[in-house]
């Protein structure tokens, strides 16, 4: 990622935003792992920390959680149409991911990232199934691949959470940043990155 062609990175004490912090509550023990912890609200050294933003994000595909086999492996393998609600004037790109969970070599749970999409234009406020609309741009998933996979073990059930994050204006995702350090950058709030707004819905889908 940059900023007006810096590299949007660095160290911060401010934690998760509130999509993140819902993240943890879903996922229960990706805290640690993904997000450093799931800590409460955002703080800083004076207590004036700006405020999250929650954006409406959902899918007319999912109804009660259940994603169709449509969008997995078992169906076409393609992302679900989505739709967000307004966002705030100062944000300059969204970035859409897809997450899940996944037993590392340890045997310990990992976060998991299925999709991620960068460069979406607010203002268009929906993506049909599939689509990659003009400017935006898939990021590697965990296993390396520019793709869109929802692919349980047969007989498994997985449960995912679809979330949407903004970038502040001067700030855009690169080609070729991988999604995972993409993501982790969105959910660690950085110097100079004002603006916190996001959005999240789960699925869960069982593998035939």
């Amino acid at each position: 990622m940059r900023r007006r062609n810096a590299a949007m990175g660095g160290t911060s004490t401010r934690r998760a935003t509130r999509a993140a912090r819902w993240l943890c509550s879903f996922l229960g023990l990706l805290a640690a792992i993904a997000l450093g912890g799931c800590g409460g609200a955002n703080t800083s050294t004076n207590g004036l920390a700006p405020a999250p933003v929650s954006v409406s994000f959902t899918s007319s595909a999912i109804h009660g959680d259940k994603l169709p086999a449509l969008y997995t492996c078992d169906g076409k393998n393609i992302a679900p149409p989505v739709s967000w609600g307004n966002v705030p004037s100062g944000v300059e790109e969204l970035a859409l991911f897809a997450l899940g969970t996944r037993t590392n070599k340890l045997g310990q749970t990992a976060l998991s990232i299925e999709w991620a999409m960068a460069g979406v234009q607010p203002a268009l406020h929906h993506l049909n199934a599939g689509e990659i609309p003009h400017g935006a741009f898939l990021e590697s998933d965990s296993t390396g691949q520019q793709r869109y996979s929802i692919c349980p073990k047969k007989g498994e059930t997985k449960r995912y959470s679809f979330v949407l994050y903004a970038l502040p204006r001067g700030s855009r995702a690169s080609r070729g940043f991988p999604g995972p350090n993409l993501f982790r950058n969105l959910t660690t709030v950085t110097a100079g990155l004002e603006t916190q707004v996001n959005g999240a819905f789960p699925a869960h889908y069982t593998r035939r």
